[in-house]
């Protein structure tokens, strides 16, 4: 209880400062810069997004909507970097506002907004870490839409994109093997799940600052143990049926020893 307040006193803090910041900004800046604000409305709504309540992320949709409409039509950049930029702030809204519709149990309109992401990722360098970074809450989405494949398919191509770039560190590395584990796990395939889990769990451990976050351990320790007891169920099954045949076969054995019995004594 103490670590959830601790974290909900964080996002009230974040919501706080945001308003504080668009406050200022509309004051001092008359022609509104488009990233200036894009960010304010965009960092609003992802603290208000980690609320998780039914309120606030009807309040968090409307920040990234306010967000998107801070920023210009692709076509009017004329510099590459700024439509560059102008294409990641697009992506990332997008994939946030996927994201909130995920929390709302609107699995159709969040997979909606990720296609949308990534249409602008398309228009980004090769390579683009955006891509691979929006494949790990897309593939969640499509895993609870019980699209399996295509959630694997994603998960696997972000955790060979971020083991060869690395730009995330163990945090992303071990997010994505999480991910795979729980995919894997859908389709049956519990070893293989077993493995990217504990995978997961052995990086999370190397973070020290894990250590504020115990209820996703505890999480996730439940998720491994879910596991091994699917994957051990069947030779405990095995067991007790071998089990049980052995005793009705003594009971059959038993039973002719004292009908055999009782014939000689009549």
């Amino acid at each position: 209880m103490a670590q959830t307040a601790c974290h909900m006193n964080h996002c009230e803090t974040a919501i706080e400062l945001s308003e504080i910041a668009y406050k200022l900004y509309s004051i001092f800046y008359k022609d509104k810069p488009w990233d200036i604000f894009y960010y304010i409305h965009q960092g609003w709504g992802l603290a208000l997004l980690k609320k998780k309540e039914t309120k606030s992320l009807d309040l968090a949709l409307k920040q990234l909507e306010k967000a998107l409409c801070c920023l210009p039509e692709p076509s009017t950049c004329v510099d590459k970097i700024r439509l560059q930029q102008c294409h990641e702030c697009y992506a990332l809204g997008y994939a946030i506002i996927g994201s909130i519709y995920r929390e709302m149990q609107e699995y159709p309109r969040s997979k909606q907004q990720y296609d949308k992401a990534l249409r602008h990722c398309s228009e980004l360098p090769q390579g683009h870490p955006y891509v691979y970074y929006l494949y790990i809450p897309f593939g969640k989405t499509l895993r609870i839409m019980k699209e399996y494949n295509q959630a694997i398919d994603y998960h696997t191509q972000a955790l060979n994109f971020i083991e060869n770039e690395y730009l995330f560190g163990h945090y992303e590395l071990a997010r994505v093997h999480r991910a795979l584990g729980l995919d894997c796990a859908e389709i049956c395939q519990y070893e293989l799940s077993l493995k990217h889990l504990k995978e997961a769990v052995a990086m999370y451990n190397t973070m020290e600052w894990m250590n504020l976050l115990p209820a996703r351990k505890q999480k996730m320790a439940e998720e491994i143990e879910r596991i091994q007891n699917t994957l051990v169920m069947p030779v405990l099954m095995e067991k007790s049926a071998n089990s049980l045949e052995k005793k009705m076969v003594k009971r059959k054995i038993t039973k002719k020893i004292e009908k055999e019995k009782r014939r000689k004594l009549q």
